[in-house]
């Protein structure tokens, strides 16, 4: 799931925000919204065309980091910040708008190199990542 996170000091919209708030928000981006169709959809019909992010990144990793120790706003996987919403450095912010769609993550790879180790602890790795 994308979700909307922030600093667990910015509480004032821990209950629900609208669209129109969250535009008038420091909003920070990543380019993984133009990943899948559905996201890319989902991003042109919620933004105005003319709206600009106040920051945006091209690597989601430095993204979460940023929102976990500023004042700013991001939508992110959940799974990214897992461990910042049990630690309680980060909060989500419910939407009171249509929330973006889950992400899919499909993996291909040759059947002759399933065996490898390398390729089995990625696999074990994605699939923990993703359960946890």
């Amino acid at each position: 799931d994308i979700v909307l996170v922030t600093s667990s000091q910015n509480t004032i919209y821990s209950k629900g925000v609208t669209l129109s708030e969250l535009l008038s928000l420091p909003l920070y981006s990543s380019d993984y919204f133009m990943i899948t169709k559905d996201l890319t959809q989902w991003y042109n019909e919620t933004f105005p065309s003319n709206y600009h992010f106040t920051l945006k990144m091209d690597i989601i990793w430095k993204l979460c980091s940023l929102l976990s120790s500023g004042n700013g706003y991001g939508f992110v996987p959940k799974s990214f910040v897992k461990k910042n919403l049990e630690n309680h450095s980060m909060i989500t912010i419910p939407l009171n708008f249509p929330a973006p769609p889950s992400l899919k993550i499909y993996v291909t790879a040759k059947k002759n190199h399933l065996h490898l180790y390398k390729v089995q602890q990625f696999l074990h790795e994605l699939h923990h990542h993703m359960r946890s």
